[in-house]
């Protein structure tokens, strides 16, 4: 029982042999959780506040231009993290050279990349969803959009 609590790729059961730099990438990654957070949150509830005004309305299409650029920041955000994990990981890479020190060289090779890999499909997990919470947000707001453009379009 005690073993799912504590799967061996769960961050929390690799913590102790991360790196500085890993524990401030995964800082930065909870970070950018909770802008992610903020910014669907916030997006979703304008939008469900801008719907019942009418479509010629300014202040509907000020709000949609600024959750647009609210989308534009969290999908930049959310690639520069992912950049920045990319950075973090080949950097933990570099150091498998010197594991080879030890008495038991491929073991602890394996060790090493088996950590690095485990890290790796946490932030890759992390970063899945934050896109995917992401690209739901700014669909919804490019549909709103687009009925902002086609009723002011349609507009005599």
């Amino acid at each position: 029982m005690l073993r799912y609590l504590d799967p061996p790729i769960a961050l929390w059961s690799i913590w102790r042999e991360l790196s500085t730099l890993q524990h401030w990438l995964v800082y930065t990654l909870c970070v950018l959780c909770l802008y992610a957070g903020f910014c669907v949150v916030s997006t979703v509830s304008r939008l469900r506040s801008i719907k019942h005004l009418g479509m010629d309305d300014p202040a509907a299409r000020r709000a949609v231009v600024v959750l647009l650029n609210r989308c534009a920041n969290l999908r930049h955000a959310i690639l520069a993290e992912f950049y920045l994990f990319g950075i973090v990981l080949f950097m933990a890479f570099q150091f498998v050279a010197h594991s080879i020190m030890g008495n038991d060289v491929l073991g602890q090779i394996i060790g090493t990349f088996v950590v690095d890999s485990a890290f790796a499909t946490n932030v890759f997990t992390v970063l899945l969803i934050l896109h995917l919470a992401q690209w739901f947000v700014s669909t919804r707001v490019n549909r709103y959009s687009d009925g902002l453009l086609h009723s002011a379009s349609s507009a005599p």
